[in-house]
C-alpha cells in the first residue's frame, strides 16, 4: 500500500506527507511500535510537542503499550534564546520562535506525559540521564 493510502487509512502514529518538505514523506505506523514491543524492544521517538501530543494520544490509551516521557531542553530562556537567534533569519523570527518555545515549555509541563526533565547544559551527563530514563522504561 503506498503511503499515501496508508495515511489515510490511519495505520500512522503520525505522518508528515507534505510534499512542500523537501519532498520527503515519513512517518510511524502503530503495526511497527507494536511489533517493536513484541520483541521486547524499545522504541525511541524524537519528537518536537506537536508529534508527542500525537503518540500521546494514539498510543496512551493503549494498555499493550507504555509511554515514557523525556523532555530534553536547555537551562534557561537566555539559552534557548541564543541559540535561536543563531537560526532566526529577522527579529520577527525570534520572537516568533522565543513565543513558540514558551508555548511548547507550558503544554510539556501541563500534559503530564513527561517523567524525565534532562537539561542538556553537560552531554555526559545528559547521557547519564537519558541512560537512566531506557532503564526506567525497560523495566
Amino acid at each position: 500500500m503506498q503511503f499515501e493510502e496508508q495515511a489515510r487509512a490511519g495505520t500512522f502514529i503520525y505522518s508528515d506527507a507534505d510534499p512542500t518538505a523537501a519532498g520527503e514523506l515519513a512517518g510511524l505506523r502503530i503495526a511497527d511500535v507494536l511489533e517493536l514491543g513484541a520483541m521486547g524492544k524499545l522504541c525511541v521517538i524524537d519528537a518536537d510537542v506537536a508529534v508527542a501530543d500525537m503518540v500521546a494520544a494514539t498510543l496512551d490509551p493503549r494498555p499493550d503499550i507504555k509511554l515514557t516521557g523525556v523532555w530534553v531542553s536547555l537551562d534557561s530562556l537566555d539559552d534557548i534564546e541564543s541559540r535561536l537567534k543563531e537560526e532566526a533569519k529577522s527579529e520577527d523570527a525570534l520572537k516568533a520562535g522565543l513565543q513558540q518555545v514558551i508555548s511548547d515549555i507550558e503544554w510539556g509541563v501541563l500534559s503530564g506525559l513527561f517523567e524525565f526533565t534532562i537539561i542538556n547544559d553537560d552531554p555526559k551527563q545528559s547521557l547519564k540521564e537519558i541512560m537512566r530514563a531506557v532503564a526506567y522504561a525497560a523495566k
